[in-house]
């Protein structure tokens, strides 16, 4: 994953969170793992009154870095994501290695892996 958003970062692909966790969640799960450097926004779940599957965490993310929501893809592992994606009227793509149940999900994209992104941004996708 780190070699991935290291990538992204390079390409000039813009790249943030939208969690349900909580900021105290988030600081104990990613930053262990060297990742937050690459996400120049973070929306966790105490940011906002609504959460997934609610569009509202991804709402304001958007409003937040001023991103085209129509030149965003959004990446999760849950049907939560996906409904969250379609309410904010943003492409959804699910990370199968991670995804709880797949066969709900309805994306435009499935990553088997974090390099499969690699080959659709930068083709369709410019934030």
């Amino acid at each position: 994953m780190k070699i991935c958003l290291k990538k992204l970062a390079g390409k000039g692909i813009h790249t943030g969170v939208v969690t349900s966790k909580t900021r105290e969640e988030f600081k104990f799960d990613f930053m262990p793992h060297g990742i937050s450097e690459y996400f120049s926004h973070i929306i966790c779940a105490d940011d906002t009154s609504k959460h997934k599957p609610e569009p509202d965490p991804l709402i304001k993310y958007v409003e937040q870095t001023r991103i085209d929501p129509t030149t965003t893809l959004y990446v999760g592992d849950t049907v939560f994501d996906q409904q969250c994606a379609n309410g904010a009227q943003i492409d959804f793509a699910i990370a199968m290695w991670g995804a709880k149940q797949p066969e709900r999900t309805v994306a435009n994209y499935r990553l088997n892996r974090p390099d499969d992104l690699l080959r659709i941004v930068g083709n369709d996708y410019t934030n």
